[in-house]
């Protein structure tokens, strides 16, 4: 529920559509205490409609992935890391060859702050609405039933 999300909104942004059908398979270490009220890793993979399939990993008890990679068939992009606050680094790989892009420094806290403020006093539709919260969650949801039945759920 903390870190994945953020893959769900990466994958919804770059593709613009929405899950037809959730794969997931949930691991704890036996007796670990950390993990007595939540799981130690997650992962799902993500169908959609044009047949993009979205692998993840979420995990709160191996913080060795920080990243998100997309593969076509021209080449591939990633960021790494990619859910940090401050040094986010972007490769883009085309053509046989990769360059690194760089990314400006923000304050995304700021950002979200002022940009919430700024629809509240112009009374204005947030970039991101309650509904998209709603299908996250939703989603979310959709995940740990898929693992917790070791089926295919579909949408």
């Amino acid at each position: 529920m903390d870190i994945g999300i953020y893959s769900l909104n990466a994958f919804f942004f770059l593709n613009g559509e929405e899950p037809t059908e959730i794969n997931a398979m949930m691991y704890t270490t036996p007796g670990d205490i950390r993990f007595k009220e939540v799981e130690e890793t997650i992962n799902f993979q993500l169908r959609f409609p044009s047949g993009i399939l979205s692998n993840c990993t979420s995990s709160y008890g191996y913080s060795g992935q920080n990243r998100y990679r997309v593969v076509t068939t021209k080449g591939w992009f990633e960021l790494e890391p990619a859910t940090s606050y401050t040094g986010l680094r972007m490769y883009v790989h085309h053509d046989n060859i990769t360059e690194e892009r760089v990314l400006p420094e923000r304050d995304h806290f700021a950002l979200e702050m002022d940009h919430l403020s700024g629809c509240v006093m112009e009374n204005k539709e947030p970039l991101t609405p309650g509904e998209e919260g709603l299908r996250d969650l939703t989603i979310m949801m959709g995940i740990y039933e898929a693992a917790r039945t070791g089926k295919t759920l579909k949408l």
